[in-house]
């Protein structure tokens, strides 16, 4: 005899499941504590970091914030997940003469969620970034495009 099994009822919709999303975004700086300053001063204090987190206070938003050395491949990931995005000769040019690369990670399993993790990229940007790659979803960005998005989010 076959051996049958009463099929168990999937709900209509799935819940939502949140996810890491990784902003990877170089740029220039004079040093590890220039970053942070400056962080914090362009953003008028709005966002702050502390250690290894980037913190927005008023939102009560924290992300994993990481600060690496020159990375001699950013520029080339940069062309290639640029592409659909329309990245520019000039900003592979910025991006190839970067001196640090930013790492922002934060959970994204909400519109909200996703906006805020995308406007503590605009801190960084604003504090000297060049360009935003999203590591999660493999695309990116150059610095007014990524600002015109947010601009226009929903």
């Amino acid at each position: 005899m076959w051996p049958f099994t009463k099929k168990i009822k999937q709900p209509a919709c799935q819940p939502v499941v949140a996810c890491n999303t990784v902003l990877c975004i170089p740029g220039t700086w004079k040093d590890v504590e220039d970053i942070a300053n400056t962080v914090f001063s362009i953003n008028e204090g709005t966002y702050m970091v502390v250690g290894d987190l980037l913190i927005n206070p008023q939102a009560a938003q924290f992300y994993k914030f990481e600060i690496k050395e020159q990375d001699e491949n950013m520029a080339a990931s940069f062309e290639t997940l640029g592409k659909t995005t329309g990245i520019t000769d000039v900003g592979l040019s910025k991006i190839r003469n970067h001196n640090y690369v930013i790492y922002i990670t934060g959970k994204t399993g909400s519109l909200n969620e996703a906006h805020q993790l995308a406007l503590a990229g605009v801190a960084v940007l604003n504090a000297g970034g060049i360009g935003v790659r999203i590591d999660t979803t493999g695309k990116a960005f150059e610095k007014q495009k990524w600002l015109k998005y947010l601009t226009n989010f929903v």
